[in-house]
């Protein structure tokens, strides 16, 4: 089916879907709060998930994360569910977590808690709640 998917946000407030593949489609879509909480299964509908082994997951992790931090300016703190929305399809919701707390556990990143200022349900949700720490929003980069 799809092998890769590109999603753009333009100034008028409009999510653009790009799939690739053996055939070619591209969506454009009004972006609204439903839109965004419906994204996870219009992607999951035409899309086949893809296999991620945790050693390629590491290093897309740390890819993803200097991204962001640059590109928003978020001083070394980019939230949880940025990274878990740029990763998207090609990492189940449960493995995602699990993985992001075996890197903290393997002291390649922090994870850290705090509020997520104007944090709506949806990004609250895909951020990482532990037993001993409770909700954790952000990564930080371990050097």
């Amino acid at each position: 089916m799809f092998s890769d998917i590109e999603i753009q946000v333009d100034d008028c407030g409009y999510m653009i879907l790009h799939f690739h593949g053996s055939i070619y489609g591209e969506f454009l879509v009004p972006l609204d709060e439903s839109d965004v909480n419906m994204l996870d299964k219009t992607i999951t509908d035409f899309c086949q998930l893809s296999t991620l082994s945790y050693e390629d997951f590491c290093p897309l992790v740390i890819d993803i994360w200097h991204q962001l931090n640059t590109e928003y300016n978020l001083d070394k703190r980019v939230p949880i569910y940025r990274i878990r929305r740029h990763i998207g399809i090609s990492c189940r919701r449960q493995q995602f977590n699990d993985w992001l707390l075996k890197m903290h556990a393997e002291g390649l990143i922090q994870l850290q808690g705090g509020s997520l200022y104007s944090g709506t349900d949806a990004q609250i949700e895909d951020s990482i709640y532990t037993e001993s720490c409770g909700l954790q929003f952000y990564v930080k980069l371990l050097d």
